[in-house]
């Protein structure tokens, strides 16, 4: 067995999921933007691309439900509308998007078009005013969550969970290889030391969890990441990083 074989197994025992969960299974799922860190290199971009391919002809057949749901709209609205769950589609998994296909087409059928501008101008203007990161990643996170966040979150929460977007992306500005390698081994112990209840509380269901464990895991095989790497990350280390970043 050649040892890049033999580590990767260890990786993948250190990552198995842990039984005897309580998930609260509560409605909805994690945005794009519940996340600790971004991580975004090539093998982030394989994955998701991977991903939507497997699941096309269900993303597809989705798209067809909402097509025949919004078939009253005036024919403007339902092209607006179409390409706005097209572009969630490219940013949430299938679960996700089976979740949140119901709460679309409400949202489609009740909210005037020029709402959806204004909150978006909204949006754009509070991080302006809170980011002056100017750059390729920067740029592209922000036009997602600007985009996105006027459709998942409601009024009263778009300038809190933007309040928090930026953290996110003050956090993951660096996307050197060295910082998104960093990032991996901080958040591979991180869910190791965490209690089945903390996992809980983090993760709301199950399939996020399981997809989080998958993300790892290929991550650690794209920075060629070793069981003593994770294991020598004490709990003071691993406060400090954690502290470091907000």
């Amino acid at each position: 067995m050649s040892g890049n074989t033999a580590s990767t197994q260890k990786i993948t025992s250190l990552l198995l999921p842990r039984h005897d969960i309580e998930w609260k299974n509560v409605n909805g799922f994690l945005s794009p933007w519940a996340r600790p860190v971004l991580i975004e290199n090539k093998m982030t971009r394989e994955l998701r691309r991977d991903l939507q391919e497997q699941e096309q002809s269900d993303r597809d057949y989705l798209t067809e439900m909402v097509e025949e749901q919004l078939a009253a709209l005036p024919s403007i609205d339902k092209r607006f509308w179409l390409a706005e769950f097209r572009f969630m589609a490219k940013i949430l998994r299938l679960e996700q998007l089976c979740v949140y296909m119901p709460a679309f087409v409400q949202l489609a059928m009740m909210m005037p078009r020029s709402l959806i501008y204004c909150r978006r101008e909204a949006v754009r203007l509070y991080l302006d005013s809170k980011l002056d990161v100017i750059g390729p990643f920067s740029q592209r996170q922000q036009r997602k969550f600007i985009r996105s966040s006027v459709l998942v979150y409601p009024s009263h929460l778009l300038f809190s969970m933007s309040e928090l977007f930026v953290g996110l992306l003050m956090r993951s500005m660096d996307q050197s290889a060295q910082a998104n390698r960093r990032r991996v081994l901080m958040s591979v112990r991180s869910l190791q030391l965490m209690s089945r209840e903390e996992i809980s509380i983090r993760f709301k269901k199950e399939e996020e969890y399981l997809n989080e464990l998958e993300f790892l895991k290929c991550q650690c095989e794209h920075y060629k990441i070793r069981v003593p790497e994770i294991y020598a990350i004490s709990v003071e280390e691993l406060n400090d990083f954690w502290e470091t970043l907000n």
